[in-house]
């Protein structure tokens, strides 16, 4: 971490978790930048460092971090999202192996199939991604040509 008040730097796990008072990254702070790289290295190998990461991931891991459920939401979300882009895309892949034509003239909001697909899918909010237009899937198909040729 790089204090912009007093220009030094911290080992943010050895601020945190070390209780070494010889440990400048996590007391005092570092700041000679001549022969920094030899200090980060030092550092990074020290005893007292290693024991602070240590400790730094052990409680990241543990159950009761305050973001662990966010940073759950978050990862499925992400996964979701993921699901979503490769199922497009292997349409998007199946028509074109077989020269189909990915939509008709139907493309109206009142069409019945796309009328479900929108009612449960598409009308999310502002934020939420629904992957829906035929824009898109167009971008999609000149990604794949790029990456075929």
């Amino acid at each position: 971490i790089y204090s912009p008040t007093n220009g030094f730097v911290y080992c943010f796990a050895c601020k945190l978790f070390s209780n070494d008072q010889k440990n400048r990254f996590g007391n005092v702070g570092f700041q000679d930048w001549k022969h920094a790289d030899r200090a980060l290295s030092m550092h990074e190998n020290s005893e007292c460092h290693c024991c602070a990461m240590v400790t730094l991931t052990t409680r990241m891991d543990a159950e009761g971090c305050i973001d662990k459920c966010l940073v759950t939401q978050y990862r499925a979300e992400k996964q979701y999202w993921r699901d979503v882009l490769s199922c497009v895309l292997n349409v998007v892949r199946f028509l074109a192996e077989r020269g189909l034509a990915f939509c008709s003239e139907n493309e109206i909001l009142g069409s019945p199939f796309l009328g479900q697909h929108i009612n449960k899918h598409g009308n999310m909010g502002r934020s939420h991604a629904s992957y829906l237009s035929s824009t898109i899937c167009e971008e999609f198909i000149a990604l794949l040509g790029e990456k075929v040729f």
